[in-house]
């Protein structure tokens, strides 16, 4: 009935509501906020309110409230609507987030955190249909461009030790390393993502972007060209220069080790039970 379901919309906000002052209230009094601004922070722990509900095993939770889906059907939300402007608010910051200069370096953990976000929103089975039509029609090529902007390992290198004394010349090389670490994580979180977007445009027959996507890749380096006898990748960030020799990668910031894991192995995709 419309008041079982007003009610259960209720109940969805108000809970969002105080999970998300709890985020922000214990990202104040985190050890991380001495060296990073309660605002960042505050950011980071809202995005992590958001993966640990994104796929909670619910029709609708606190994730999709949020992000703008509709809660009644998460799976035929369309967020393509103008009239849905306001709802979808802070899935856009997000985006627009992620696109400002400078952001994989500026603010890493921060950007891990949103890259993780796509990732499971594309993953799950109710979220990835109105989001990969969302991004498709206002952000194309979105995934392929943030591969293309992150910085390489070279750059990082350049910038931070370049400014280093000979003072804090160790204390500086432990920054590179935890930001090369963090860009491993943002790069791995952006491939899963475009091997799911590669596998969603397979499944719908839509040839013609699919085949413009990998052209894209192609000329990045992640993909070999026909003509090519090996594959010539770009200069990646090297796990071993982050400190993350482990098989198992580099150790996540954005998330808890009881329900989330770093971005090794093969992608999941939103056909998998």
């Amino acid at each position: 009935s419309e008041k079982s379901i007003s009610t259960m919309t209720d109940t969805v906000h108000t809970t969002s509501l105080v999970s998300v002052t709890s985020s922000i209230a214990n990202a104040a009094s985190s050890s991380e906020s001495a060296e990073m601004d309660f605002n960042e922070q505050a950011k980071i722990s809202l995005i992590k309110s958001l993966l640990q509900n994104v796929d909670a095993g619910a029709e609708n939770n606190i994730t999709h409230l949020l992000l703008g889906f509709d809660v009644h059907s998460v799976r035929t939300s369309d967020l393509t609507s103008p009239a849905h402007s306001q709802r979808r608010k802070l899935l856009d910051t997000v985006l627009a987030l992620v696109q400002k200069p400078h952001f994989f370096v500026q603010s890493p953990v921060l950007a891990e955190c949103c890259f993780h976000l796509f990732y499971e929103l594309l993953k799950s089975p109710l979220t990835y249909g109105p989001l990969f039509k969302y991004l498709q029609q206002n952000y194309e090529n979105f995934f392929s461009s943030m591969l293309e902007r992150l910085p390489s390992r070279l750059d990082i290198v350049s910038q931070l030790s370049g400014s280093a004394s000979t003072s804090s010349g160790v204390a500086n090389q432990e920054k590179v390393s935890e930001l090369l670490s963090t860009l491993i994580l943002q790069r791995a979180w952006i491939l899963k993502s475009i091997a799911l977007e590669l596998h969603i445009l397979a499944f719908d027959q839509s040839l013609d972007r699919a085949a413009n996507f990998e052209a894209q890749l192609t000329s990045l380096g992640f993909l070999q060209a026909a003509n090519d006898p090996a594959l010539v990748a770009p200069d990646l960030i090297g796990a071993s220069s982050a400190g993350a020799e482990t098989g198992s990668g580099p150790r996540s910031p954005c998330h808890s080790s009881s329900n989330r894991r770093s971005p090794s192995g093969p992608p999941d995709t939103p056909y998998s039970s």
